[in-house]
């Protein structure tokens, strides 16, 4: 079997369109990231269940459209309307803007353990000229209990609840996934699902481990606002895609 790249490529950009966006399970790892928390079990859930989830929905409609040839149009126009609305709405965060960001909390910011200043100490600068004091003291760190950090199992729980008690997950994953991939084939279907894996993964490991380095970037609204215009062109893209094939 050839595989054909360019639908590996589309299933990845068409997951990267649907899980970029900020959302409960994205805004709970990038929590748990700034904070430190063990990210890889985390990270290695939300893949298998986005897999699992991918294949569901494309074995499914595979069989649906298989046994029902009109639902292949349904599924055709449902998802051009699915992903003009998801566009403009992506749109309509870049333009006018809510204002929400993730929220980051000086603890989460700079840790549990940082060093906070306090104010000018009374001991003056520049020795024995004296002069004012502007040298700051730092206290000793306060370290949080071990009893107070949440065990792996129950970040799990809590990754669980925020992936599957979300309506948005399944008709992201399971309806638009499943309506896209069946566009391609008997065989490209299952390509394209080795795509949309590709793109959850490359995502995650992004997001779970990156997430240190891009805390005061995702602190600004405005980084969302640049997020939200990417999203929407790659929406009408996809839209457009459809139509035209």
């Amino acid at each position: 079997m050839t595989v054909d790249f360019s639908t590996i490529l589309l299933g990845l950009g068409t997951t990267l369109a649907l899980i970029t966006a900020i959302g409960a399970q994205n805004a709970f790892l990038l929590k748990q990231g700034i904070l430190g928390r063990p990210m890889l079990p985390l990270i290695v859930f939300c893949i298998l269940a986005d897999a699992v989830l991918y294949a569901a929905g494309i074995g499914g409609m595979g069989y649906m459209v298989e046994k029902a040839p009109w639902v292949q149009t349904v599924l055709l126009w449902g998802g051009v309307i699915f992903m003009t609305a998801y566009g403009a709405m992506a749109a309509k965060r870049a333009i006018w803007p809510s204002g929400e960001a993730l929220v980051v909390t000086p603890e989460d910011a700079i840790g549990p353990n940082a060093h906070f200043p306090e104010g000018p100490s009374d001991e003056p600068a520049g020795g024995a000229e004296g002069g004012v004091a502007l040298r700051q003291r730092t206290p000793t760190p306060t370290r949080v209990a071990e009893s107070t950090q949440p065990t792996v199992l129950a970040l799990l729980m809590t990754c669980a609840a925020m992936t599957f008690l979300n309506p948005h997950t399944y008709l992201d994953t399971m309806v638009l996934i499943g309506s896209v991939g069946n566009q391609q084939g008997e065989t490209g279907r299952w390509v394209f699902l080795i795509g949309a894996v590709l793109g959850s993964t490359i995502w995650f490991f992004a997001l779970g481990f990156g997430s240190r380095l891009l805390r005061p970037l995702f602190a600004r609204p405005g980084t969302w606002r640049i997020l939200d215009g990417i999203i929407a062109l790659i929406m009408f893209s996809l839209a457009a895609h459809l139509i035209l094939n």
